[in-house]
């Protein structure tokens, strides 16, 4: 190719120390980016840890109120059957009231 067009390339001092101060520009910026990804995700770690504790926590209290909880869940299973038998005997006084004949 270079033959056909017969272009050269030149390296000369002024244009090598310009190559070379792009490149140290772009590794610069590079090496800054890299640094706040790095950071960004050091934070986010440190909030996952610390979801990551509150969560056991959590667990913990639930494993200490879960005897309590299915105690209270059958007090109202027992007070719903209650309800809907008196719903019921309501519902046939009512029918026996006003559709007696």
């Amino acid at each position: 190719m270079r033959i056909k067009y017969k272009l050269y390339n030149y390296v000369t001092p002024a244009s090598y120390l310009e190559l070379n101060i792009l490149f140290k520009k772009l590794l610069k910026e590079h090496r800054e980016k890299v640094h706040k990804t790095k950071a960004m995700y050091e934070v986010s770690l440190t909030k996952l840890k610390g979801a990551e504790g509150q969560v056991t926590v959590m667990q913990e209290e639930m494993a200490a109120i879960q005897p309590k909880l299915s105690i209270a869940s059958k007090e109202v299973d027992t007070s719903m059957a209650l309800l809907e038998k008196e719903q019921v005997m309501l519902y046939v006084r009512f029918h026996r009231f006003f559709f007696s004949t």
